[in-house]
């Protein structure tokens, strides 16, 4: 905090500031003379990984910052997941309109989201876009997340549906099928049937980017599992069980994407 408001000659030309400060914070610095850890005796190694446990989840029902934490990133998760994929298929759409400026135009945004580490779209969208909106830190990270997300699905998307066999589309348009029919019947099943895998890996690739939220203060796992280890100084359990929800997030999530892949494999089987 006093970091942010110390005065620099640099911030008086944006900030006005009092003419004598408000307080006066001393620093001091220590310094060891004499060996790290000179006269420290090391507790027993499983008395001391009994209190870091103590220390990293019960003292100060620290279990409850990683519950809160756990929610908030599955808001992210799967608020990124359904916005993501539904801006996803707009996009896709827009990428193939017949407009030649609405192509081009959808074409270079998604090569320029593409293009950006996610965490400089996470901050563009907290700092600039949205920072006059009034919307809270959540729900711009998950507008953030699904624009990106949402352009790697278009992507995905536009490549299966230019997979689809020219003489399947002739054949339904010979029967009289209306481009709609053609789009919702023939060409967009497939499109889903061939790139399912790669969506799945993508959606997976989404729940792990969601942990650099805390860059714009947003108290997601790895937040707090960061905080924790600040204040206690103990890293291990703090890493180790944010390692372990995630990792079951990511296999929960893998074992629907199955189910539902099966389920569409099954239906291409019976309409073959």
């Amino acid at each position: 905090i006093a970091g942010s408001v110390m005065y620099t000659d640099e911030r008086a030309k944006r900030v006005i500031f009092p003419e004598t400060p408000l307080y006066t914070i001393p620093i001091s610095v220590m310094v060891r003379k004499n060996s790290v850890g000179a006269g420290i005796e090391e507790p027993p190694f499983f008395e001391s990984v009994k209190e870091s446990f103590e220390k990293t989840l019960i003292r100060e029902d620290r279990y409850k910052m990683i519950l809160d934490g756990l929610k908030v990133t599955l808001i992210l998760a799967v608020g990124s997941l359904i916005l993501g994929t539904i801006l996803g298929f707009v996009f896709c759409m827009l990428k193939r309109s017949s407009f030649k400026t609405i192509s081009t135009a959808m074409t270079a945004f998604i090569a320029l989201i593409s293009g950006l580490p996610i965490v400089l779209t996470l901050m563009i969208c907290f700092y600039l876009i949205f920072s006059g909106t009034g919307l809270n830190e959540i729900a711009i990270a998950i507008i953030a997340f699904a624009i990106d997300f949402g352009c790697y699905v278009a992507i995905i998307l536009n490549s299966g549906i230019e997979s689809v066999a020219a003489g399947e589309i002739e054949a339904a348009e010979s029967l009289g099928m209306s481009r709609l029919q053609i789009f919702r019947k023939i060409i967009f099943p497939q499109a889903i049937q061939k790139t399912f895998s790669v969506y799945k890996r993508q959606v997976i690739s989404l729940i792990k980017t969601t942990s650099i939220v805390g860059y714009i203060a947003v108290q997601d796992l790895t937040k707090v599992s960061d905080i924790i280890r600040a204040r206690t100084y103990e890293a291990f359990f703090s890493l180790i069980f944010t390692a372990a929800i995630y990792f079951l997030i990511a296999r929960i999530c893998i074992f629907l994407l199955n189910v539902a892949e099966r389920r569409l494999n099954r239906r291409k089987r019976n309409v073959e």
